[in-house]
């Protein structure tokens, strides 16, 4: 079997136990029983938790009590089946005692399971050994001496089945590494829980396609979402991250490993100093569209080589047990509508933290990521609240409603949410304001203050409907809104792929309102996303991203190139070209590095890496291997055919501003005069009007209907031509 089935397998054993689950606690398919008075107090206090999740959801759908029982089943399927796959993670690399893997030494149990039933005997005449308090003490154990939210009883979608459900359930798991079509060793990748997720989601893929229906928000990460391979991940990310930190120590040594062989490949590494150093846990990397988190992930990885190369060559005070703490609550964010992906976001980065921090090293305390799947309650509600007690004036006012209705609508269309206009707006009008001298010594701190104030009268709201978990979805929006009011140094992103086409009405306005003026970026999504990086991005960042080239040289994205070249460098693009890069998806992209103005690169040739020659020839399954040797030749400055090297101003000599890189100066300076538009009107020719209805594939014509000589042959059908 490969890794999908037995994904979906998992999965549908899950979601059939949660259900059972659901109706043994009263809340059936269509409708909620009481429980009768001897159930216990846990499950009566489970109920009420799930009540009140479901009531949440309800809002959203419409007060559809069933759609929002299915919604939160979804959610506690879900989170089981990454609290297991991330324990198979953890086991395979000896960071927690084996919980899930049974042995025949142990009794075809687990070690720890083994282990716990010699402190709790009672327990081995309990269902399946007692298998499912087992769990929980576990799970409790991640939480307390690891803090992993994850495993939290507190949880939100926290549920276990019962014994022999679990049983089955842990059975399909472990039989994932002994089918050789995954392989032994399938759990010791990085991206294993990126791809368990691409997998989980298939069901929802194939239904989106099936119905035909454009694409609203919240389908926005099923239309376009796909797993961006390693070595593309580890290409942006060293020439985003790993070139800003050359410019500030640029005599650095991070770039070779322990052997002396080069381990970071960095295009246009700088020779002298660039940028004045800064202390590495300011230096922050945001992912706006993060889904699985293998951007951030990576970029761990890089981030603790650099602490480490603090470390060894400049004597920073570091402790290298603290690194991994430092970088999830200091470099790492991330921003998703998925609440699933940005739930194994987190996991995926306590995991690393985990593995690096060594025995005695400290876990995060928190991370950075955030799903923006929450719901807010309506203004009027918490009016009240936000005005009670404070100093502001009426266009505070007007501002903090507005940012509220922005929070509001950021389940629908995250990160592409623009708060920060409306934080600037807030400019005291006079000395007395009571965030004048904020304002005055320090912009950032006046922000600070005022997110401060938005947050505590967040906790003050008790009106009608907060409850535990709508008032952790309110956290949730104040930390997307911290989050989204900072600057960056690095952005990376694969953004969805959505064309303007299939936007369904919500996205269409919004997009519409937020990305046309004054340059129009609302062609497509990722178009939008280009912008957004760049906006997060400081006045001296770098964003690195892949996406479909389509914006290349299509009329329709003029704009994004204009604003591309007018406003930030191109310091190494790469144009792929259609291929299977993405797995099973055929897609066309181009992956890139842009450099803000600040950065001191404006006066420095792009470099282009040119791969779309090989479609659909025999060599295009040597494109990773010919762009791999094109950055290696272009970092030991060496000849490479695939490699073009110019000033981007070059590129503007074109009208429309194509990323037309390839061709001579001479021939480029043939585009300078007049253009066949300019001297005639050019029109559609002889058109059908309806080509469905008078056209024929020619596999679709009778072959003795086909003829080279039809003025012979009379007696051919003219309606098949």
């Amino acid at each position: 079997m490969k890794l999908i089935d037995h994904v979906l397998h998992i999965r549908s054993l899950i979601q059939q136990a949660i259900d059972n689950r659901f109706s043994r606690l009263g809340l059936e398919a269509s409708e909620e029983k009481e429980l009768p008075k001897n159930v216990s107090t846990g499950n009566r206090e489970k109920k009420n938790r799930l009540e009140a999740i479901i009531a949440t959801h309800k809002q959203a759908l419409g007060n559809d009590y069933a759609e929002a029982r299915k919604e939160t089943i979804n959610e506690c399927t879900f989170t089981l089946f990454n609290r297991l796959a991330a324990l198979k993670v953890m086991e395979d690399r000896e960071l927690f005692p084996e919980v899930i893997r049974r042995r025949v030494e142990h009794g075809n149990l687990s070690y720890a399971h083994k282990q716990w039933l010699e402190e709790h005997t009672d327990e081995r005449n309990a269902e399946r050994m007692g298998l499912k308090h087992f769990l929980e003490d576990k799970f409790q154990e991640l939480s307390e001496n690891y803090k992993i939210p994850l495993y939290s009883p507190d949880y939100a979608y926290a549920m276990l089945p019962t014994a022999d459900e679990l049983f089955e359930i842990i059975t399909a798991f472990n039989e994932i590494e002994q089918d050789a079509d995954c392989g032994a060793d399938i759990w010791k990748g990085d991206d294993i829980l990126g791809w368990l997720y691409e997998n989980f989601n298939t069901v929802e893929k194939l239904a989106l396609k099936d119905s035909g229906d454009k694409t609203e928000y919240d389908k926005v990460s099923l239309q376009s979402q796909v797993y961006t391979p390693q070595w593309v991940v580890k290409f942006l990310v060293d020439n985003t991250l790993g070139k800003m930190y050359l410019e500030m120590y640029p005599d650095s040594n991070f770039i070779y490993d322990e052997d002396g062989k080069v381990k970071y490949l960095i295009a246009n590494a700088p020779t002298s100093q660039m940028r004045h150093p800064k202390k590495l846990e300011e230096i922050k990397l945001i992912d706006p569209a993060c889904g699985s988190g293998n951007f951030l992930i990576y970029a761990f990885s890089l981030f603790y080589d650099l602490y480490l190369n603090q470390i060894d060559q400049y004597d920073a005070d570091y402790s290298r047990r603290d690194i991994p703490k430092l970088i999830v609550e200091n470099n790492l964010y991330g921003v998703d509508l998925d609440e699933r992906a940005v739930q194994l976001t987190q996991i995926a980065l306590f995991i690393k933290a985990m593995q690096l921090k060594g025995r005695r090293g400290a876990m995060p305390a928190y991370t950075h990521v955030v799903s923006t799947h929450f719901e807010l309650p309506e203004y009027s509600k918490v009016k009240d609240a936000f005005i009670s007690g404070s100093d502001w004036n009426e266009v505070q006012q007007k501002t903090i409603h507005s940012i509220w209705e922005d929070l509001r609508a950021a389940y629908k269309f995250g990160s592409l949410i623009r708060v920060e206009e409306q934080l600037d707006a807030l400019l005291p009008v006079d000395s007395t304001d009571m965030f004048a001298n904020q304002w005055k010594a320090d912009m950032f701190d006046f922000k600070h203050q005022m997110i401060n104030t938005l947050r505590n009268q967040v906790h003050q709201w008790t009106g009608e409907g907060s409850n535990e978990y709508s008032l952790a979805k309110a956290n949730d929006a104040i930390t997307f809104l911290d989050i989204l009011s900072m600057k960056f140094d690095v952005a990376v992103a694969n953004p969805p792929y959505t064309d303007s086409a299939d936007f369904g009405a919500e996205l269409k306005e919004f997009v519409g309102a937020n990305y046309s003026k004054p340059l129009k970026f609302n062609s497509n999504l990722y178009a939008c996303f280009i912008k957004r990086c760049c906006e997060l991005a400081g006045d001296d960042g770098k964003v690195g991203m892949i996406h479909p080239m389509t914006f290349m040289y299509i009329k329709t994205f003029e704009d994004v190139r204009k604003y591309i070249l007018n406003h930030t460098h191109i310091n190494l693009f790469v144009e792929y070209g259609l291929s299977n890069l993405f797995g099973s998806v055929m897609v066309d992209p181009a992956f890139y590095v842009l450099e803000k103005d600040g950065g001191g690169t404006k006066n420095n040739d792009s470099l282009f890496i040119s791969l779309d020659q090989y479609t659909r020839t025999p060599q295009e399954k040597y494109k990773k291997q010919y762009c791999q040797e094109a950055l290696n030749d272009i970092v030991t400055k060496s000849q490479n055919k695939h490699v073009y090297q110019l000033p981007q101003s070059k590129l503007k000599e074109i009208k429309s501003y194509p990323f037309i890189y390839w061709i001579s100066d001479e021939f480029r300076e043939k585009f300078g005069s007049y253009s066949l538009e300019d001297v005639i009107s050019i029109r559609q020719g002889i058109a059908t009007g309806a080509n469905d209805r008078f056209l024929r594939f020619w596999w679709e014509v009778e072959p003795n209907n086909i003829s080279k000589e039809v003025g012979d042959n009379k007696n051919l059908n003219s309606a098949t031509l």
